[in-house]
Parts: C-alpha cells; sequence; structure tokens
C-alpha cells in the first residue's frame, strides 16, 4: 500500500568541516538537507538516482514497534512522490535496492520468519517506477541467513551475497536468479570461523567480485580481514586473495575503476593496539591478487567506511560515520580523494544527537546525494543530503 510520510526539511544547525555552521534555508533546492519518518526508529539504508529523482531504501518501526521496509520515491529537490511498505507482525530489514533497465526497482531485505528463534530468510521484491508492487519472494539457504547486496545481472536476472548462519558458523553466500527473483543457483564459502560478504559487482565476462570480511583466513583470527572473492560466471571461486595490509579491516564496499585499472575498495579497519577504528580506502589491480596501495582516515576516536562512488574523471567520494570529528555523539563524514587516495576534502554532517552515513551516489549535477539517519528530539529519522562536487551544501 502506498502512504506518503512526513517530510521534515532540516532547520537545525548542521556543522559542515571544521566547525563551520550551515543553516539551511527554503530556498536551496539543488542541496539540501531532509528527514523523512514519523517513528521512533526510521534509517536509510540504500539510494539510487533515477531519472527524475532519487529512490530511498529504508527501515522503519511500526506502531507496534516492530520495524518494517520502507521505500521511497522522491524528485530531483528530495521532496516525496510515494512511498510503499513491506513487513507483518515480525520484524522485516532494508538491506539494497537496485534500478532495473526497464526503469523498475528490485528491494533486497531481510524477514523474521519465527519471533521465537528470531530465525531471517532473504526477502526481494520488484516495484514499478510508479510504485506498484510487481512480485515478492522469500528465499532460504539454511537456518539463518541476512541479505546484504543486490545488483541486476548482465542477463536481467539478480545476484545476491550476504552471510548464512547455521550450527553458529556463519558463510558468505552467493546467489543467483532469474528475472523474476528464482533461484538459479546457491554458492556458499567459508572456514570454521564467520565469513561474510557485504558486495558484489559483476564484470564483463559475466564473473563476479565479492567484498567482505573473514575471520578464517588467511589463519584464524579474532579480528576481521579483508576478503576479495573472484567467481565465474556460475559462482565457482577463482580467486581469493587475502591483503596483508588489510589485516584487521572489514570490506564494505567495492567498485570498478571506469579505466579497467582495477577496483577501489573502502571499509573500517583497526588501527594500533588500542583496536581504533579508521576508514580506509584500497586499490587492487584488474586480476584482484595486488594491492597497489592504501590510506587511512579519521581522528581520535572511531570513524567508520561505509560506501564509495567513482566520479567521472576518478576521484573518489567516501561516506562513514566520524566520531572523530563531531559535534554531538556521531556525524556523517563525507571525504573525497584523488584517484591515488590522497585527501581532497573531508566534511561533516550533524547536530547535538547521532547522525550516520550509509550510502552515497554521484548525482547528475556532478555532486553526491547522502542516505542515513539523524536523531531529532530522541527520534531516528532518515537523512537525506545533497551536496555539491566538495560536499558543500551551498
Amino acid at each position: 500500500m502506498k502512504r506518503i510520510l512526513p517530510l521534515i526539511i532540516l532547520t537545525i544547525i548542521v556543522f559542515v568541516s571544521a566547525c563551520n555552521k550551515t543553516n539551511l534555508k527554503p530556498e536551496q533546492k539543488d542541496f539540501f538537507i531532509k528527514l523523512f519518518g514519523s517513528s521512533s526508529l526510521d534509517y536509510g539504508v540504500d539510494l539510487k538516482q533515477t531519472n527524475d529523482g532519487y529512490v530511498l531504501l529504508s527501515t522503519t518501526t511500526t506502531v507496534n514497534n516492530g520495524t518494517d521496509i520502507l521505500l521511497i520515491k522522491t524528485n530531483e529537490y528530495g521532496n516525496e512522490q510515494w512511498s510503499i511498505t513491506y513487513g507483518n507482525t515480525l520484524n522485516d530489514y532494508a538491506n539494497s535496492i537496485v534500478v532495473n533497465t526497464d526503469g523498475s526497482y528490485t528491494l533486497l531485505g531481510t524477514k523474521t520468519v519465527d519471533n521465537n528463534s528470531l530465525l531471517e530468510d532473504l526477502f526481494i521484491a520488484k516495484v514499478s517506477n510508479n510504485g506498484d508492487k510487481q512480485w515478492e519472494k522469500q528465499i532460504s539457504i539454511t537456518n539463518n541467513q541476512i541479505g546484504k547486496c543486490i545488483k541486476q545481472s548482465n542477463d536481467g536476472g539478480y545476484i545476491i551475497v550476504g552471510s548464512t548462519t547455521a550450527n553458529n558458523n556463519t558463510d558468505v553466500f552467493l546467489i543467483r536468479t532469474d528475472q523474476a527473483g528464482d533461484t538459479l543457483w546457491t554458492k556458499k564459502f567459508g572456514g570454521i570461523y564467520d565469513d561474510v560478504a557485504n558486495d558484489v559487482l559483476q564484470k564483463s565476462d559475466d564473473g563476479f567480485i565479492v567484498i567482505g570480511s573473514t575471520k578464517s583466513f588467511p589463519t584464524l583470527s579474532q579480528n576481521n580481514n579483508v576478503i576479495v572473492l573472484e567467481t565465474n560466471a556460475n559462482g565457482i571461486i577463482s580467486n581469493a586473495p587475502q591483503y596483508s595490509q588489510l589485516e584487521g579491516a572489514e570490506g564494505q564496499n567495492i567498485k570498478a575503476l571506469p579505466d579497467g585499472s582495477g577496483y577501489m575498495l573502502t571499509g573500517t579497519m583497526l588501527i594500533g593496539e588500542n583496536g581504533k577504528k579508521d576508514v580506509f580506502l584500497a586499490k587492487i589491480n584488474s586480476n584482484i591478487s595486488n594491492l597497489e596501495w592504501k590510506k587511512d582516515f579519521g581522528g581520535s576516536a572511531d570513524d567508520i567506511g561505509n560506501a564509495l562512488q567513482i566520479t567521472n574523471d576518478n576521484e573518489i567520494a567516501i561516506i562513514g560515520t566520524t566520531e572523530s570529528y563531531n559535534d554531538g555523539s556521531k556525524d556523517m563524514f563525507f571525504i573525497k580523494t584523488d584517484n591515488a587516495g590522497n585527501e581532497i576534502v573531508t566534511q561533516t554532517f550533524g547536530g547535538a544527537g547521532i547522525e550516520e552515513g550509509n550510502n552515497i551516489c554521484n548525482t547528475l549535477n556532478n555532486g553526491f546525494i547522502i542516505i542515513g539517519s539523524s536523531e531529532v528530539e530522541g527520534n531516528k529519522m532518515i537523512c537525506l543530503v545533497k551536496v555539491d562536487e566538495l560536499g558543500n551544501l551551498n
């Protein structure tokens, strides 16, 4: 069912970069901060640019304090056009969304199937560009599975990655479906400790590249290490290198460089003996075997890297969350670098509460659109931020 949520323009003080304050004015249309939500706990997870605006995927709290999946379509100025929800009496969580080649949307979520055991299945659904529900599917692999990313494959079907748990052991999974969401094959990868996948992309040869984290390889560890998997079109792993420079790191997002020279990775890594966390950016070569360089970004407290985008001129934009450069408890953390990982600018967005940056997209005017959450008067709301090419609001 479609429903319209209250839209609030954020008028509280927003801190940008080194304590530069920016108040949002009503006439600011091209660059803005907007909030969506009507309950105590709503947060944005993923977003995509469309030909006439943006589609936002979020998790929202229901009236009975459960959670549902919420899909919001906005115009180019962030004004809501329609919204729909998916959910029942148990908890449902949003994970990832893709814009299909026909302009429709397919979303990935995680659905609680048993409130007593808290078992979870994958949930995928297709929605027309007008917000009409077309189909939905539920997928189970083992006792418990959590979806992280869905992409449309070269043949119009889908590739899904995440983690699946059975007998207290968590493994990476890859699932290929057809255009109707029906499973074609499922592959699992992992050792005796926990291994998870967070992002996937398809190569021109129809194989796949998966990024995640592992505690099983190269040796058993209490800390995570970045893992990158390369498979053929049938999900058979052909390469799974580990990178010594990324020990103690979690891989969250991967993008292919337009010139074909390799891939950019981002995530979070432990720094020093005290376990402080920094954002990392790394480049691996096209055959994924060699890490060419790695850069860290952060301050004296924990800083988290969640997603990246590559611009038309091969510069890199990263979004995450900072506790080092903040006015409240946490702020959104925007980092832009050149193609060698050298910092161009950093910005933070936040008020007195907790703000988190979860995903980022390029915009048609060469800026960026960011989704996350913002705490306002004790409520956590979906936060949409549109900035220029340097992360400025004006």
